[in-house]
């Protein structure tokens, strides 16, 4: 008897401390059904996809200003792909090629195919030691960035490969970039030709290493350089540095995404272009409760190159968010808003003064009601886009029909938003 009461126990206080440690651990999903269409071969699987970004009317087809004659247009844009993977215990490669479809009822110049191949390969050599890939490669006509409002045909190519070293607490990263952008020779934006002053290539590395605290939590830092060089207009040419220090939640925590504070610095290689440097902060976070009640919120500062002759770059401060609240388990509403400021700074003038321009404000706000099924959503948007600007402001209205198959539609932060965007 004495023994059977040791043993019980010596059973208690095991299991009592396993406790705190078994509660640590993420919860393990549930088995998730197998995505649409999935057509698998042996370690070989085909996955379709398909967002329907729009299907609907546009009050001011091509973003021209008020004082410019604005059309409105009956429009469309449609995306099918396919993900093709090969799984092996050791092996993972994807490729996801698309294409969107893009059509305006009025504007035939504004119709496009816009064809789109992304793939990615990680190899793990061993429990510490793994190698890695991507690249990415479009052919496409469609607005570009916070500054460009026609649709112009570009080519991008970009291009990674990197070695992860680490074990279950820590990871090293190291990695080089390489890629390029070019944009049709005839193709123009308020009488500026975009190759001579947008086709550049960029070349770069660095290293990141993150420290999990937790399964939920880990800490993160990186540090990158980047040399881009523009094809014809060499004045424009610089070199960047980034250091960026941040945290990372799992997917699966009530809070995920990520938040992180970074550094820039941009030395230009000729003293007609301005230099800069300053903080360029990026966060992403989504905030879910219950699988019913979904609320995100993103930010981000940092540069970008300007397709304008007189000015190199604008230093941009983007703010978004976006809430949803599923009801009676078939129906989700939910609204999204995004405010952009652009600070351009300009070439040096004779006097060797850098000129200073006034801020322009792109705001964005979003109302949408969706049905979300097991495997795709089907929704109704109305989405006004403004542009607060001297030289070219402009409003419109989009409201149509969206639907998503394989994966929904968010911003480069994980911030969801309803609409066609830009």
């Amino acid at each position: 008897m004495a023994s059977d009461r040791v043993l019980a126990l010596g059973l208690a206080a095991l299991l009592a401390a396993a406790a705190p440690a078994a509660a640590q651990e993420p919860p393990r999903p549930a088995p998730t059904p197998a995505p649409f269409g999935q057509l698998n071969i042996g370690v070989v699987s085909f996955t379709p996809t398909l967002q329907l970004r729009s299907i609907g009317f546009d009050s001011n087809a091509l973003d021209l200003s008020s004082s410019e004659p604005v059309k409105s247009d009956f429009t469309a844009t449609v995306e099918p792909g396919v993900e093709t993977r090969f799984t092996t215990p050791r092996l993972d490669a994807r490729l996801a090629s698309t294409v969107a479809l893009t059509y305006y009822h009025e504007h035939a110049s504004e119709r496009a195919v816009s064809p789109n191949f992304a793939a990615t390969i990680d190899h793990r050599l061993s429990s510490a030691l793994a190698l890695y890939g991507r690249g990415n490669f479009g052919f496409v006509k469609e607005r570009t960035g916070f500054e460009i409002d026609t649709r112009p045909r570009r080519e991008s190519h970009s291009a990674t490969a990197g070695i992860r070293i680490g074990q279950r607490k820590i990871e090293l990263d190291l990695h080089g970039t390489y890629g390029g952008l070019s944009y049709d020779p005839e193709a123009t934006f308020r009488h500026a030709s975009m190759a001579q002053t947008m086709n550049h290539s960029f070349t770069g590395g660095g290293a990141g290493i993150k420290y999990r605290l937790s399964p939920y939590t880990s800490l993160t830092a990186l540090t990158d350089v980047t040399a881009t060089r523009f094809q014809f207009s060499p004045i424009r040419d610089t070199n960047s540095y980034l250091g960026v220090v941040g945290v990372e939640f799992h997917p699966r925590a009530m809070i995920s995404g990520t938040a992180g504070i970074g550094y820039r610095v941009l030395n230009p290689l000729s003293d007609q272009t301005p230099p800069f440097s300053g903080f360029a902060p990026r966060a992403g976070l989504t905030y879910t409760l219950h699988d019913i009640f979904t609320v995100s919120g993103g930010a981000q500062r940092d540069v970008e190159y300007s397709v304008y002759g007189d000015r190199p770059y604008f230093l941009y401060t983007l703010y978004e968010g976006s809430v949803r609240q599923a009801l009676f388990h078939h129906l989700d509403v939910g609204g999204s808003l995004q405010y952009t400021t652009l600070d351009y700074q300009q070439f040096a003038t004779e006097a060797g003064v850098f000129p200073s321009l006034p801020t322009e404000v792109v705001r964005m706000a979003t109302a949408s009601v969706g049905v979300p099924m097991k495997r795709f959503r089907v929704g109704w948007y109305v989405q006004r886009w403004d542009r607060v600007s001297a030289d070219r402001p402009y409003k419109t209205m989009r409201a149509g029909l969206e639907l998503s198959v394989g994966r929904a539609s968010v911003s480069p932060r994980g911030v969801f938003l309803s609409g066609p965007g830009r």
